[in-house]
């Protein structure tokens, strides 16, 4: 397995057991392609290749660690994480 697909893996994991939401491929697609468009509120630098962004689908906020040079959602992080960024999310809202 590529570390591509481990990702893909990871994060549909992720989504499923701490949001309930099936993360297949329409769903990672919508999420990359509003990280890509600038559609999704940025948060956070983890590293230079990873960032942390608020990506809003299905009228709900989710707060995901995206890889730059993968281009691929690489986890989804716990709801608690939204509120210490909720500064942020207002600016957007």
């Amino acid at each position: 397995m590529i570390k591509r697909q481990g990702q893909r893996m990871h994060a549909r994991r992720r989504a499923l057991e701490r949001y309930g939401l099936n993360c297949g491929p329409r769903t990672r697609n919508a999420l990359l392609e509003a990280i890509q468009n600038s559609d999704a509120v940025f948060l956070e630098s983890y590293s230079n290749r990873q960032k942390v962004f608020a990506v809003n689908y299905g009228e709900q906020y989710y707060p995901v660690v995206y890889d730059n040079r993968r281009h691929e959602i690489v986890t989804f992080l716990p709801r608690e994480y939204l509120t210490r960024h909720q500064n942020k999310l207002s600016l957007k809202l």
